[in-house]
């Protein structure tokens, strides 16, 4: 499967792979098909953020299998910013990321920052990724497969359309 990803006007041709390694705010993704490029959807902030907490999420319920209270607080924090961004406070926000980064969540620590900063998405989203091929390469799995299962949940999401309900102002 090759798809395009085009970000400040700059096109670059990837695999599935390779998709969660190069993903950015503001970038279009496109299936590759024959001598047709279809328009799969868009990249902006709240998509970053909701794959930075799904990725935690994800290495935490599946990889790491160990309960941090302050992860699952931070995460249930940032779902419920990125479903209504004035349903969580700053403050809270903040407190949150700085509990579970004192807890070494950094990908629940990284996906609370990127919602109240979105300057610190792109990094916050990179934490996310790596923290999930890690977990999943300490957990006896081939970081390929997490790389995949990454890619597959971005194109999903881009083909249900929920990027639709999360268009910036």
């Amino acid at each position: 499967m090759k798809l395009k990803i085009v970000s400040n006007g700059y096109p670059k041709i990837f695999n599935l792979c390779n998709l969660s390694r190069n993903l950015s705010i503001n970038s279009e993704i496109y299936l590759i098909k024959e001598d047709e490029e279809i328009l799969l959807g868009f990249i902006n902030h709240h998509a970053l953020v909701y794959f930075c907490v799904e990725f935690a999420d994800y290495s935490l319920q599946n990889y790491t299998k160990v309960k941090i209270p302050k992860a699952e607080k931070c995460i249930y924090l940032v779902r419920k910013w990125i479903k209504d961004p004035t349903s969580v406070s700053k403050e809270d926000l903040e407190a949150a990321y700085h509990a579970a980064y004192n807890t070494f969540a950094y990908a629940s620590a990284g996906a609370a920052n990127s919602a109240i900063e979105p300057d610190y998405a792109y990094y916050a989203f990179s934490v996310a990724v790596n923290t999930a091929v890690d977990a999943a390469d300490y957990a006896g799995k081939k970081k390929v497969e997490e790389y995949i299962r990454q890619g597959e949940f971005i194109l999903d999401y881009l083909k249900s359309g929920l990027y639709l309900f999360h268009l910036e102002k």
